[in-house]
């Protein structure tokens, strides 16, 4: 701990089989003088040094981002890091998600645990999945991941913007939410972001214009759905600032200013 700092650091370690059987020691530590910073490492019989780590920096939404993730040569495609990222998620309740820059193995890295955390295991290669960004001229929307959703107009005439989670995909571009819906809104540093909100039957529909969670993917009613519906929500408001905030400055579309400083 350091004695100048009030807060004591907070640590965690245990014994892991990794998906390519072998036995590794996981140390985490969180530094509360380094904006809660979380530095892992891995530990493996027979070797000197630590045979993988990682660092993970705080984002403004207090989700994580990973910094320096090396995993020794000869020990790669075992799943250590992917243990180690379960590790920490789970014992600091954290998010961990993709860096804004990202090497060619980390992108690779993300593909296969978005699939996994998904369980697209149906999913193959050749499918437009995450890669930094959803590239593809021909997106298919995923299970998880999600769609803006441009209401009807309120008294004032003007439109608001939901988020919903996509549930099932039933053909190319037919999907059906989960109950819940998002609703978007700017916060005092620009920030576009959602939060839920308690949206009935009745109102989905007075509101939404839909009469149950299923809609049809289009330009008009579920804007950028061609990125939006590859990525799960962190992802898609972290990577598109900008498209989203071109969005919500048209003329017919009123966006609610928040009285948090941040997302919650």
């Amino acid at each position: 701990m350091n004695e100048n700092y009030p807060y004591e650091e907070e640590t965690h370690e245990d014994t892991l089989t990794t998906k390519g059987g072998l036995n590794i020691k996981v140390k985490a530590t969180k530094f509360p003088q380094v904006n809660n910073c979380i530095a892992v490492q891995a530990f493996m019989d027979g070797h000197e040094h630590d045979i993988a780590h990682a660092q993970f920096r705080k984002n403004e939404d207090d989700t994580y981002y990973s910094m320096n993730a090396v995993t020794n040569n000869d020990l790669q495609k075992q799943g250590i890091m992917t243990a180690l990222y379960n590790f920490v998620e789970e014992k600091f309740g954290i998010k961990i998600v993709p860096s804004t820059h990202q090497e060619p193995g980390g992108k690779e890295f993300w593909k296969k645990r978005y699939i996994k955390e998904h369980k697209y295991s149906h999913l193959r290669k050749e499918n437009p999945l995450f890669m930094g960004k959803a590239e593809s001229s021909s997106p298919i929307p995923i299970e998880g991941c999600c769609s803006l959703i441009i209401s009807k107009p309120y008294p004032d005439g003007l439109k608001r913007v939901f988020m919903g989670v996509i549930d099932k995909v039933i053909g190319d571009r037919k999907v059906v939410f989960i109950p819940q819906y998002f609703i978007i809104k700017e916060y005092p540093n620009g920030k576009i972001w959602y939060e839920k909100v308690d949206l009935t039957e009745l109102n989905r529909k007075k509101y939404l214009n839909m009469s149950t969670n299923a809609l049809l993917l289009n330009q008009n009613k579920t804007p950028l759905w061609e990125k939006s519906s590859q990525l799960n929500k962190e992802m898609f408001f972290n990577q598109f600032q900008d498209e989203i905030k071109q969005l919500l400055h048209r003329k017919d579309i009123f966006i609610i200013k928040s009285q948090n400083n941040t997302p919650k």
